[in-house]
């Protein structure tokens, strides 16, 4: 086993350091992207169908059946962070916001950057609790030997002017608030002040940030009522997210060979950032282990799901004893379906190279009808329904999931979209703002909510005892659990608080924090929940702590420093979960426990899934912000990764603190501390309404399941409903729904089983072919130096 240790090392960790490279430099079908990972089940399906056959008379360098299961987990383990999960955007997410600063008058109108822990240290006017009384005891100062009689003294003429109007108003205006705010600035900035004020600060010293925070440091001291402190922490975003040497550097590119670029970055400005996120998501990552070591043995072994996943590769590695081959591959139908697949791949790629040859139309078009429906046409995604592609893979895992299942994510979009319809028809729009507590996101986080409780209700006797076992008291007969999940428990226990102390260090409140993570656990709960139970190969755009926290509490009661904290920390986290590490983990561990004859047990390998994740997470970073400072900002072919996301977090700040300065709550809300927030909070118009209506969907339709066996849908239908998910593959499970119930109707048993082996060819020809064109992508780079054409097969 020691060799199947190592190659899952290796290629989870070979996945992890080219997922720049494949996505973003020769641009083919992503590596990871979605939860049948081309990296890696395209070079394990390569493995089992070509070099195995290839080495048959050479049995030590066979991949055996026993082998592959480590080989999975530990790389889909080691490779789990590396794409949309959280790499994909922290480059671009905490590397450019100071460059968008420089071009967004607004930020800089509202000085947002004074907010972000380790930013500006400007006085904001949310720093200035009572602008009046401060102005006044400027005033009254302006003679002493005082900090602030010297705000008076080296503030301009229009500067000591905008002090007395402000002395003059018992409740001062915003807009003079801001020009008071602005005349204290001037007034720190000066090196004079520094020097002759404070008689501690050498003005030759430091530069005029480093002043000017140093100065703010030391009337703070003096006057701690009047003007508040600036955010504490660091890390959150590359130079505080102001601009600077490092960020210009970052957007640039370096431009050089990998190893020059390595030993000219800032690593100096990287190290606060690298310290905090590595240590974060080394955390969470170690905690969603955990979870999953705890869950697994009651979804596989006591509740049964499908793991639609799992059992296509359990196909691939089922063979006759002395064989070499899977079973699978002496099933005519099988290679039919796999040659076939990889034709049509064949063909579409060359079209997309060369723009000429056969091209047989995956996408259909049905934009005639949106005339008829005009509601309709207006939701979010209704070109899932007006303007469907089948994607075989998608339609191919039907026949590993009960019909019941793939007919309910099949048919989300449309159900999505009449709900859109009669929704507008009463004038509410189920907005796609993920940053906002919407109608639409209350009711998917109510779904979720529904989904964890039905979780958490099946197989309460079983987590009962795991709670019990991790405490060390006895469980006996039926309520015994396996000791790798009793440890897991334990693990989990230590993780959490960990990691929420560890979001502290950067300048978030602890209970924030504390909502913060468990709104990231159900998230990654919930989402590996729907994927071992349908199959459905994606899941994103689910819902961001952010829009959770202000919905329950309410902008006043979070903040601004709090808020830019939870809604880039959650973006990063859960902004885009396609291809989540916990879902990843759950099929290595499903496959492990299929193969109850494998020498290396599941205690025996947890250590190695610690150290890949870990390895795994060091390697992807290393790689992605190497390659990226490389290449520069424009090389990225993506606008939402280039531009939407870094700017999101933000763009969300200024609407919130321009609300909070019109109503002048600013300042009180960034006094509020832990459980006075609780006392502050203002949960949105219909939040509770929302939210008990997506679970109480979820929960009737799991009661409905259970007591009605006509019963047609399946909960997750309203996990996946409206999102990029549900329309990019409801089509395709459709098709496969129809075509699993022709082929059950027409031959019966004997037809369904006959059919799984051509299912199986489908995926692994999609699998095969993508793989060929990355290969491809890759040659044609190494030779021209050019980008390749960009061929996606699966259209993540």
């Amino acid at each position: 086993m020691a060799r199947s240790i190592i190659l899952g090392l290796l290629l989870g960790l070979l996945v992890a350091a080219s997922v720049y490279y494949n996505d973003y430099v020769i641009q083919q079908t992503p590596l990871l992207g979605s939860f049948l990972p081309m990296g890696i089940f395209g070079v394990i399906v390569a493995i089992l169908l070509l070099w195995n056959p290839l080495v048959s008379r050479l049995s030590a360098l066979q991949v055996g059946p026993l082998a592959v299961p480590v080989i999975l987990a530990l790389s889909l383990a080691a490779s789990g962070w590396a794409g949309a999960s959280f790499f994909r955007f922290f480059p671009t997410v905490v590397g450019t916001p100071g460059y968008w600063y420089q071009v967004n008058p607004g930020w800089q109108s509202n000085q947002l950057l004074a907010y972000v822990p380790g930013g500006s240290p400007e006085i904001a006017p949310g720093h200035l609790p009572e602008p009046g009384a401060l102005a006044r005891r400027i005033v009254a100062d302006r003679e002493a030997p005082t900090l602030a009689g010297a705000v008076w003294r080296h503030s301009s003429t229009a500067g000591r002017q905008v002090i007395d109007r402000a002395a003059e108003q018992s409740t001062v205006d915003p807009g003079l608030a801001y020009d008071l705010a602005r005349t204290m600035n001037d007034a720190l900035r000066q090196p004079s002040f520094a020097t002759r004020e404070t008689n501690a600060i050498d003005a030759d010293a430091f530069d005029a940030q480093q002043r000017l925070r140093l100065t703010r440091h030391a009337l703070v001291a003096e006057l701690p009522d009047l003007v508040l402190p600036a955010p504490r922490g660091q890390g959150l975003l590359l130079s505080g997210g102001q601009p600077g040497e490092a960020v210009e550097q970052f957007i640039v590119g370096h431009g050089g060979e990998l190893g020059a670029t390595w030993r000219a970055m800032p690593w100096a400005n990287w190290q606060p950032v690298l310290q905090f996120w590595g240590g974060l998501v080394v955390l969470l990552g170690l905690c969603t282990l955990c979870l999953a070591l705890i869950v697994h043995p009651q979804w596989s072994r006591q509740e049964l799901l499908p793991y639609p996943i799992a059992q296509f590769m359990d196909h691939l590695i089922t063979r006759a004893p002395g064989e070499v081959v899977p079973t699978v591959m002496r099933v005519r139908g099988f290679w039919f379906a796999m040659v076939a697949v990889m034709g049509v791949h064949l063909m579409h790629g060359l079209h997309a190279w060369y723009e000429t040859g056969l091209h047989i139309p995956l996408q259909f078009e049905f934009d005639p009808l949106r005339e008829l429906f005009d509601n309709a046409s207006r939701t979010s995604f209704s070109g899932a329904v007006f303007s469907p592609t089948l994607y075989l893979s998608m339609a191919a895992f039907a026949f590993f999931l009960p019909a019941k299942v793939s007919f309910s994510i099949g048919i989300a979009p449309l159900v999505w979209m009449m709900f859109g319809a009669a929704m507008l028809a009463k004038g509410v729009t189920l907005g796609f703002n993920r940053f906002e507590p919407e109608p639409g996101t209350l009711l998917r986080l109510g779904a979720y909510l529904g989904m964890a409780i039905m979780i958490g209700y099946t197989g309460r006797r079983y987590y009962a005892a795991v709670v019990r076992a991790g405490c060390g008291l006895p469980t006996a007969g039926a309520d015994r659990v396996p000791g790798t999940s009793v440890w897991a428990a334990r693990g989990l226990a230590v993780l959490l608080p960990l990691s929420v102390w560890w979001l502290t260090t950067a300048g978030m409140d602890w209970l924030l924090a504390l909502l913060l993570v468990v709104v990231c656990l159900l998230v990654w709960l919930v989402v590996s929940r729907v994927v071992c139970e349908t199959g459905v190969l994606m899941v994103t755009g689910p819902l961001l702590p952010v829009a959770v926290l202000t919905g329950l509490l309410g902008h006043e009661a979070i903040g601004p420093t709090q808020l830019i904290l939870i809604m880039v920390v959650g973006l990063l986290l859960v902004g885009d979960p396609r291809d989540a590490a916990m879902p990843l983990l759950m099929h290595g561990l499903h496959l492990l426990d299929r193969r109850r004859s494998m020498p290396l047990s599941l205690a025996r390998l947890s250590p190695w899934l610690i150290v890949a994740i870990v390895a795994g997470i060091g390697v992807a970073g290393a790689a992605t912000l190497v390659m990226q400072h490389a290449h520069g900002l424009s090389a990225l072919p993506h606008e939402h990764v280039r531009a939407v996301a870094p700017q999101a977090s933000f763009r969300a700040l200024e609407r919130a603190v321009a609300d909070m300065r019109v109503n002048d709550t600013l300042a009180e809300s960034l006094q509020l501390h832990g459980w006075s927030r609780i006392m502050s909070m203002s949960p949105a118009p219909g939040f509770l309404l929302w939210i008990t209506l997506g679970a109480g969907l979820v929960g009737a339709t799991a009661l409905a399941r259970l007591r009605l066996p006509w019963w047609p849908l399946h909960p997750a239908i309203f996990i996946i409903i409206g999102t990029q998910a549900s329309a990019l593959v409801g089509f395709s499970f459709l098709i496969g729904w129809l075509a699993k119930v022709a082929v059950v109707g027409t031959g019966g048993a004997s037809g369904y089983e006959a059919a799984r082996p051509v299912a199986v060819g489908v995926i692994s020809g999609e699998l095969l072919a993508g793989l060929a064109w990355i290969i491809a992508g890759t040659g044609y780079y190494a030779w021209s130096g050019q980008t390749p054409p960009s061929y996606n097969i699966f259209g993540t």
